[in-house]
C-alpha cells in the first residue's frame, strides 16, 4: 500500500459523551476528552456561523444508566446471535417480506447471547479524487482503533469518504469495484492490526463501478485477521436510492440511482445501509425497519447551508431526521458525517449515535475531524418498542397500506 501520507493524522475521539458521564465507557484522562476548542473559519470559505460545541444531553436516567454500566463490564462476545431483542424474532419481517411477494427466514430461533458491541463513527476528511490517500488515512485509523482498550466491534465512515463528494465527471476515475475495495481494506486492516485474531466490521461510502454503471454506494464488511476465526467479507452494498439534483447537488448527472432497500444479517444483529439523502424521504427508514433492522447506519456528507441561526440549517435537520427515526422504529442510529472544503462547500460533519428512544448517545462536533463512540445494547430495541408499540401497528396495517401504495403508484405522477 506504499508508506502513509505524512498528513494521515489520527483522529482525537469524540469528546466526553453521554455514556461516558453515566459511566458506561471509560472517561480516559482530561486531555483526551475535553471539549473541541472553537475554532475560527477560515474567511475565504465565508461560512459565518459559529463552530458549536458539543451540546450534551442530560445523563441516562438511573435505571438505564445501570443497564448501560453493567453492559460495559459484561466484556467482549466472541460470537453474538443474530437473534432480534427481547427473545423472539421481529414479527414485522415476515409480513413486509409476505407484502413484497418473498420468502422470509428467520436467522436464529432462539436468542443465545445478549448482543452488546461498541461502534465507532469517524469523521474524516478526505483528499479530493486520490483514492490512494484517503485509503492511507483509513490505514492509520484502524491503527488507531487497535491500540483503544476497548476496541471499537463497528467502525462507520462517511459517504465517499475514499474520494470527497463533488467530483462531477471525475466520479469515473475514483469509483471502484466492490471486490477491489474490499481487497485493498482487508490487505491495509492486517497491515494495521497488530491485536492477535482481532476483527472488525465497517461501514463506508464509496463510489461503485458495477455491471457499467457508476453508483454512490456503501459498503458493509467483515476484516480479519487469520486465526481469528471469524470470515471476512462483504456481507451488503446499498447504492443510494434518492440522489439529490437541487441546489449544489446534482447526482442524477454523474451516477445511477439503486433500486433495492435491503437489510441484512451481521455479527451484531440486522442493519441496514442510507445513505445521505435516502434519510431524507422517511420512508427508506420505514423500510428498513419492516425487513428487521435494528441498526441503521447512516453515510453522509452533507454541506452546510443555511446560516441564520445557531447552526448551519442542515446540521439542525440532521438533529431532527435521526432521533425521529430511531424513535419512530425503534432502533439504533449511527450516523458518519464527512468534514472538510471542497470547493468551498463545507462538510459539516456532527457524526452521531441515537438510541431507539431518540436520545442522542454522542454527538461530534462540527467541521472537525473526530471518532464518536458509543455502546450499543440490541436489548434496547425490543424495551423501546414495548414502551412505544409504532412498528407493530404499522405491520399490523401494512397489507391495507400497501394496496395503497399499489394504487399511488399507478396514477399518473403530480410532484
Amino acid at each position: 500500500m506504499g508508506r502513509v501520507d505524512a498528513d494521515a493524522q489520527i483522529l482525537p475521539p469524540g469528546c466526553q459523551n453521554v455514556q461516558e458521564r453515566a459511566g458506561v465507557l471509560p472517561a480516559g484522562d482530561s486531555r483526551q476528552h475535553r471539549a473541541p476548542r472553537r475554532r475560527q473559519l477560515l474567511p475565504r470559505h465565508e461560512c459565518h456561523y459559529p463552530v458549536c460545541q458539543i451540546a450534551f444531553h442530560q445523563p441516562l436516567d438511573p435505571c438505564l444508566s445501570k443497564q448501560w454500566r453493567n453492559a460495559a463490564h459484561t466484556g467482549r462476545r466472541a460470537t453474538p446471535s443474530l437473534q432480534y431483542a427481547a427473545g423472539r424474532a421481529c414479527s414485522t419481517a415476515p409480513a413486509f417480506a409476505k407484502a413484497r411477494g418473498f420468502g422470509y427466514t428467520s436467522p436464529t430461533p432462539a436468542r443465545e447471547h445478549r448482543v452488546r458491541f461498541r461502534v465507532a463513527a469517524a469523521q474524516i476528511k478526505p483528499k479530493k479524487a486520490d483514492y490512494r490517500h484517503n485509503l492511507a488515512r483509513v490505514g492509520s485509523l484502524f491503527a488507531q482503533i487497535d491500540a483503544m482498550d476497548p476496541r471499537p466491534d463497528v467502525l462507520v465512515l462517511p459517504e465517499t469518504v475514499f474520494s470527497g463528494y463533488f467530483l462531477q465527471g471525475g466520479v469515473r476515475e475514483v469509483a471502484r469495484s466492490r471486490s477491489d475495495l474490499f481487497a485493498d481494506l482487508l490487505d491495509l486492516y492486517r497491515q494495521r492490526t497488530r491485536t492477535p485474531g482481532a476483527a472488525l466490521d465497517i461501514a463506508a461510502g464509496f463510489y461503485e463501478l458495477a455491471e457499467g454503471k457508476y453508483y454512490n454506494a456503501g459498503i458493509y464488511a467483515t476484516l480479519a485477521l487469520d486465526g481469528s476465526g471469524i470470515e471476512p467479507g462483504i456481507l451488503h452494498v446499498h447504492h443510494k436510492f434518492f440522489l439529490p439534483t437541487y441546489g449544489v447537488f446534482d447526482e442524477k448527472r454523474f451516477v445511477s440511482r439503486g433500486r433495492s432497500l435491503d437489510a441484512f444479517d451481521t455479527r451484531f444483529g440486522r442493519a441496514a445501509l442510507l445513505i445521505c439523502e435516502d434519510v431524507w424521504h422517511s420512508l427508506t427508514a420505514t423500510v428498513a425497519a419492516l425487513e428487521g433492522a435494528q441498526v441503521l447506519y447512516v453515510l453522509s456528507a452533507s454541506p452546510g447551508r443555511e446560516f441564520e441561526g445557531a447552526q448551519p440549517g442542515n446540521v439542525a435537520r440532521w438533529g431532527r431526521l435521526l432521533p425521529g427515526m430511531a424513535e419512530e422504529h425503534g432502533v439504533f442510529v449511527v450516523y458518519a458525517g464527512l468534514v472538510g472544503f471542497e470547493g468551498g462547500k463545507g462538510f459539516t460533519g456532527s457524526s452521531q449515535v441515537v438510541d431507539p428512544w431518540g436520545r442522542p448517545l454522542a454527538v461530534g462536533p462540527i467541521l472537525d475531524e473526530c471518532l464518536v463512540e458509543a455502546l450499543i445494547d440490541l436489548d434496547d430495541v425490543a424495551a423501546a418498542r414495548a414502551v412505544s408499540p409504532l412498528l407493530a401497528d404499522l405491520e399490523a396495517n401494512l397489507p391495507d397500506l400497501v394496496l395503497e401504495l399499489e394504487a399511488i403508484a399507478r396514477k399518473p405522477h403530480r410532484a
